[in-house]
């Protein structure tokens, strides 16, 4: 989860916003200060002047201090165009740095917006419990769904179902009431943690199990798909690579895809 004390680099206009964020968030850290001093080689009341007056870091320093902060090759060049931009002074140099660090901004805020949200752990457990649930979590965000009946009938499920599920999303503050009696989405999209691999497991299960129902109701547009077969390692490959290019072209199709249709895309391959 992100700390409110240590913003995204790629999201700040000034290094030294940067460099304070850094040095709250580590407070209770003995001799962070220092450290990063010696990272960034340069003398701890040198620092404490950056920080606090008109002192600028060099080139140098901010590249060590990157290297400190353990920051990827974007923040490292954003950090470096920051310290750059402070320095500048040329105001046409000025402008061409600032509208670097702008676009950079923007797209690491866009990117930031639609990022996946992670529920917290007293109620990611009871999403994943049952299919419909993240069934019906999709389906309050296509415009026609708003009555617990309609989306029952839609799922296939008791009314009941529906209503208790949607009164939990409420909790879980995924969606909210409209004042005309539908539902606003407030979470669009959820990840799962990469510690939480039980919780894929039961996902993948429940999606299991509703694919054997689809297959069961003999849906005439569904398309279900199994076979065991014996091919060259080339040829198992060129297979892997096809399921990697569905998945990956099915996604970007679904990025810019408005909400009409909720549908279930579920695949496997893997050696026996």
């Amino acid at each position: 989860m992100e700390n409110p004390d240590d913003p995204p680099v790629l999201l700040q206009s000034d290094y030294k916003h940067v460099l304070r964020a850094k040095i709250r968030a580590n407070a209770r850290t003995y001799g962070y200060q220092s450290r990063l001093a010696k990272a960034a080689n340069c003398q701890k009341s040198f620092l404490s002047a950056v920080v606090n007056s008109d002192s600028h870091w060099s080139l140098e320093h901010a590249m060590g201090a990157a290297r400190f902060w353990e920051l990827d090759r974007k923040e490292t060049t954003h950090l470096i165009d920051l310290v750059s931009y402070a320095r500048a002074g040329n105001a046409e140099l000025k402008a061409h740095l600032k509208e670097r660090i702008e676009r950079r901004r923007i797209r690491a805020a866009s990117a930031k917006a639609n990022e996946p949200a992670v529920l917290a752990d007293d109620v990611i457990g009871l999403y994943y419990a049952q299919w419909y649930y993240c069934a019906i979590h999709v389906l309050l965000t296509i415009p026609g769904f708003r009555t617990e009946a309609e989306i029952a009938d839609r799922l296939g499920i008791p009314e009941s179902f529906a209503r208790e599920a949607i009164e939990d999303l409420e909790r879980m503050r995924i969606v909210a009431p409209r004042a005309d009696g539908g539902w606003t989405v407030l979470v669009p999209t959820l990840r799962l943690p990469r510690s939480r691999g039980d919780l894929w497991r039961q996902s993948r299960r429940n999606w299991n199990e509703r694919v054997l129902l689809d297959i069961a109701r003999a849906t005439p547009d569904s398309i279900h798909h199994a076979a065991i077969c014996s091919v060259s390692r080339k040829d198992a490959d060129r297979i892997r690579r096809l399921a990697i290019e569905l998945t990956e072209r099915a996604n970007a199709i679904v990025d810019h895809s408005p909400s009409e249709e909720i549908v279930c895309l579920a695949l496997s391959y893997f050696t026996v």
